[in-house]
């Protein structure tokens, strides 16, 4: 973790290059915020999947990420259509052969009982003292 868009992971170019993030608990996800370098990345879309354990699946997949919708060296914030509740490791996949560069990754996480109560774990726009991101590079 150094919070810095200047540094960057790297795959080589491969199939299905993919970088996880370890939250180090389990976590309720609310969303997730990207900054791609795009001068390196040769893959077109991500899926990003929320899992408790590293063997991700196609089941878990909270968003799908066009990589045309991005600029280098800008963030793109996500939200969830859900809460992907009580998740501890989210995953970039790219589902092609290619290069996935990565310069930061956020995970916005935490909610209220009351926000769960209010939006049956749908998707809110509030935003309590209890959220916060994680920063992982």
């Amino acid at each position: 973790v150094d919070n810095s868009t200047s540094t960057s992971w790297k795959s080589i170019s491969e199939a299905n290059p993919n970088i996880y993030v370890d939250l180090t608990s389990t976590r309720e996800i609310t969303g997730v915020a990207l900054n791609i370098n795009k001068t390196t990345t040769t893959v077109t879309s991500l899926k990003i999947r929320a899992s408790t354990d590293t063997t991700f699946t196609d089941g878990e997949n909270i968003a799908y990420v066009d990589i045309s919708d991005f600029t280098d060296d800008t963030w793109r914030f996500m939200a969830n259509n859900f809460l992907a509740a009580n998740t501890r490791y989210v995953q970039f996949y790219a589902n092609e052969t290619g290069v996935l560069s990565i310069n930061e990754i956020k995970v916005r996480y935490g909610v209220t009982d009351l926000i769960k109560l209010l939006t049956h774990k749908h998707r809110t726009r509030l935003v309590t003292a209890a959220d916060s991101f994680t920063d992982s590079n």
